[in-house]
């Protein structure tokens, strides 16, 4: 059996990979993968060259050795292309939001909290919004009991339809002096400020994340969309509308109608992510090409 770098074709031909040599190595604990089920996908991408007597650090580095050679690269270019796009959206944000041309640098801390938080409420799990509503609050309260001027009152309004006493709501905020003052009434008004502009810096950020999921699927469009273009320019060939994937278990053009058809939209469906519609048009021009007149497929199931 022929090798390469000691490793047999078979596992440099083998199934898809799972993860990047640095994707692993940003993982490490004490030179070793935190979890078995990581060090079982390092040792399926290793392959041959996996060795149990090493630690995961080392056997990392034959992978890296293994990743850059041209065997691999042909075998595995298009999984490397995907890997590289969807590991700089966990590990380098930075990077990522570049990439889509997105926020500036000096927003990145605080986008990275956001989108983790939003990013968890809309899988379900409300855990670290109100993990990070509770660390705001802390901040917010820290420090410890005030001085005699800190104490003063002397922000109290004194017009008559204020004429109760202040109310503490101690499930959003606690004053350090009883009946509070205006330390305190400064402190929470700056903690409302700052939570309200959190709450709505998570709730365009879930609106931002369907966008930005989004904007994978149009890339990924507009360069099949691109291909198809050359390829109708170049050749005698047509869309055949009739075509049927068995994956797709539809023809070409009932996928078309699918997104014009309203019934089977969600409102927030209906709703364009493009910020025009240029490509949607060279779509349709694209489906014309093979003729969508001749046929009807309006009764499809």
């Amino acid at each position: 059996m022929s090798k390469i770098l000691g490793i047999s074709t078979k596992s440099l031909a083998k199934g898809e990979i799972n993860h990047s040599p640095s994707w692993y190595r940003k993982r490490l604990v004490d030179e070793m993968m935190p979890t078995p089920m990581l060090r079982n996908m390092l040792e399926q991408d290793c392959g041959d060259r996996f060795d149990n007597t090493n630690n995961d650090s080392e056997n990392i580095s034959y992978y890296e050795e293994l990743y850059n050679h041209h065997e691999f690269i042909k075998n595995n270019y298009e999984r490397i292309g995907e890997l590289f796009f969807i590991e700089i959206k966990t590990d380098d944000r930075p990077l990522y939001q570049r990439m889509l041309k997105d926020i500036d640098d000096e927003e990145i801390y605080y986008d990275n909290v956001i989108d983790k938080i939003a990013r968890s409420i809309m899988n379900g799990n409300n855990k670290d919004f109100f993990t990070m509503m509770r660390k705001i609050r802390r901040d917010s309260q820290r420090g410890g009991r005030y001085n005699k001027l800190g104490k003063l009152k002397d922000s109290m309004k004194a017009s008559g339809q204020f004429t109760d006493r202040m109310k503490e709501d101690k499930t959003l905020f606690s004053w350090k002096q009883p009946g509070g003052c205006d330390t305190d009434w400064t402190l929470e008004i700056n903690h409302l400020g700052v939570a309200i502009s959190f709450l709505e810096g998570v709730r365009e950020k879930m609106k931002h994340i369907a966008v930005e999921e989004m904007k994978v699927v149009h890339i990924e469009m507009e360069r099949y969309v691109k291909r198809l273009e050359y390829m109708l320019e170049r050749t005698t060939n047509d869309v055949r509308v009739d075509w049927v994937n068995a994956e797709t278990q539809m023809s070409i053009l009932s996928q078309h109608g699918y997104k014009k058809d309203s019934a089977r939209l969600s409102d927030m469906g209906k709703t364009s992510t493009d910020k025009d519609e240029k490509i949607t048009g060279r779509i349709e021009k694209l489906l014309q090409h093979g003729k969508v007149e001749k046929l009807d497929y309006s009764g499809f199931e």
